[in-house]
């Protein structure tokens, strides 16, 4: 009885898209928003870009809060400091990553 029931399953699902879809034609459509893998890798440059763009002032702001408040503290001034040290790297390295995407892909002849 089991192995009738089995059967019957399998055949269903196998049947299934032809009942439902009948003669009409069944498309998948691209979850992805971009066509080939240099979109993909162009999207995900341009999200990091604008997260560093969104993230960069209130560093700066933290790090200058730091040091305007350190009433003296070396340990607080240094680490106002690093924070702005550590920002202008951080959006420096953003900027050279989105200006040498171009220059590769033109190299790469892409």
């Amino acid at each position: 009885m089991n192995k009738k029931i089995f059967i019957l399953l399998i055949a269903l699902s196998l049947a299934f898209p032809l009942l439902v879809f009948g003669n009409n034609e069944f498309i998948l459509e691209n979850p992805l928003a971009h066509d080939s893998f240099e979109e993909i890798i162009e999207s995900f440059t341009n999200l990091i870009f604008w997260i560093g763009i969104i993230l960069a002032p209130p560093f700066v702001l933290l790090g200058a809060f730091y040091i305007m408040t350190s009433a003296g503290v070396t340990e607080r001034v240094q680490t106002g400091q690093r924070i702005l040290l550590y920002t202008v790297i951080g959006f420096v390295i953003i900027l050279l990553a989105r200006a040498v995407m171009p220059f590769i892909l033109m190299v790469l002849g892409v």
